[in-house]
């Protein structure tokens, strides 16, 4: 007898995990790929000038996908997070195909929006997978998705630089269409997914599909959802005020050659990542996510000092290397958190919440990055990243955050059998 997966569902075959994960990269490869030369083409539109759309064309995308992913998640409770990996797909395939259409920064700007709206593809892809994996596996399997997306995040922009041509940016967007078509059909390989018998289907749109986002945190069943949440975004403030702050401090103590070097500092980060993901998976089925989020908050604090502390260009580098191998798998334990603390039929509206708070916390942190410059030293700033840390370290400590629960074992009775 098959034993039942973390979602109560039949687990999947081999195949159909690894569809899922090469699609999630190719996802994630199409989404970066036109990081690079976004800014670029905006001139371009602009005849040489940038002006004031730049920052607009490139956060608007970000903006709606926060506001939109909760809702997405909340359609893919209803009617399958395989349903909205085929929305997303097609929707994003349009979108990229007709961006080399632009031909003025407004409507490349509209085209940002659609892209916004569009999205969906990763965190249905996740929710998916979690419902279909043993409990004892999730840990591992997260980590292996964090592989493929940050895979994605690294090869993308290095791609999307070698299919620029001239000020023709056509065969970027033409292969990021590809990639997101190919998204499509390996997504009609995963197994589709079945109401149970007797099950009515849902209407597509009602009033309470606004309000499930609400509900999801609000329900008896996730005592422990919120406070991962607020960890969530503490975690990514800090990773956005690092982010902000490490060329700055790498130009303060290293001058010219501390600039030249910001670009390979950032590698670091999806090096570890990829490099480490799989043990940290490993130690995440065995330990438990509140034994290694309190070691990671820890770790991630402490080095945050480091990052304070360094004053030369290779210390600078060294700190932020150990920075990035503690902290490269958080937001994977961060996932499993949620999956374990939240039932497998809301499991999509709350990974949709998980993506807003994460944006939010992308937008907050280099807000507060800037804040810190105006009345000190970049160098000084980096210790927001230890406060926030420390922070999320102090919700896991005195809250259900983390907390690894015990699985279901009681029956159903009768009463709801009859219903």
């Amino acid at each position: 007898m098959t034993e039942p997966s973390a979602g109560g569902s039949t687990p999947w075959s081999r195949p159909a995990v690894l569809a899922v994960t090469f699609a999630t990269f190719l996802s994630s490869a199409a989404f970066y790929l036109n990081f690079p030369i976004l800014p670029l083409y905006v001139a371009h539109l602009g005849h040489g000038h940038v002006g004031a759309w730049l920052g607009p064309i490139v956060g608007v995308t970000f903006l709606v996908s926060a506001i939109v992913n909760p809702f997405w998640g909340a359609l893919a409770d209803r009617f399958g997070q395989r349903a909205m990996m085929l929305r997303a797909a097609t929707a994003v395939t349009v979108v990229y195909a007709l961006t080399p259409l632009a031909v003025t920064p407004s409507s490349l700007f509209a085209l940002r929006v659609l892209a916004g709206l569009a999205s969906g593809f990763i965190p249905a892809a996740t929710a998916l997978l979690s419902r279909h994996v043993p409990e004892e596996r999730l840990g591992r399997t997260m980590s292996l998705l964090s592989v493929a997306r940050n895979a994605g995040a690294l090869l993308g922009p290095a791609v999307g630089t070698l299919l620029t041509t001239g000020d023709s940016f056509v065969l970027v967007y033409a292969v990021a269409a590809a990639l997101m078509a190919l998204c499509f059909l390996l997504a009609l390989f995963v197994p589709r997914e079945r109401r149970a018998p007797g099950a009515e289907r849902p209407p597509l749109w009602d009033r309470h599909l606004w309000l499930q986002p609400l509900r999801s945190l609000g329900a008896r069943g996730t005592s422990g959802l919120r406070p991962v949440l607020v960890v969530v975004l503490l975690t990514s403030m800090a990773a956005a005020v690092v982010q902000v702050l490490l060329p700055l401090q790498l130009a303060e103590v290293g001058g010219a050659s501390g600039r030249r070097l910001a670009g390979l500092a950032f590698s670091v980060g999806g090096v570890a990542s990829l490099l480490t993901a799989y043990g940290w998976g490993r130690l995440t089925d065995r330990l438990g996510t509140r034994v290694l989020l309190l070691g990671v908050f820890t770790g991630g604090a402490a080095s945050s000092v480091l990052l304070f502390a360094a004053r030369t260009t290779w210390t600078v580098l060294a700190a932020y290397a150990l920075y990035c191998v503690v902290l490269c798998e958080v937001f994977t334990l961060l996932t499993v958190a949620l999956a374990r603390r939240d039932s497998a039929e809301t499991r999509g509206t709350v990974f949709g919440l998980n993506n807003t708070v994460m944006q939010l916390g992308q937008a907050l942190g280099p807000t507060l990055a800037g804040f810190a410059v105006s009345f000190c030293s970049p160098t000084t700033g980096v210790l927001l990243t230890s406060l926030l840390l420390g922070g999320s370290l102090v919700v896991t400590a005195t809250t259900s955050a983390g907390d690894r629960p015990r699985p279901h074992t009681e029956q159903p009775s009768p009463e709801s059998i009859k219903r």
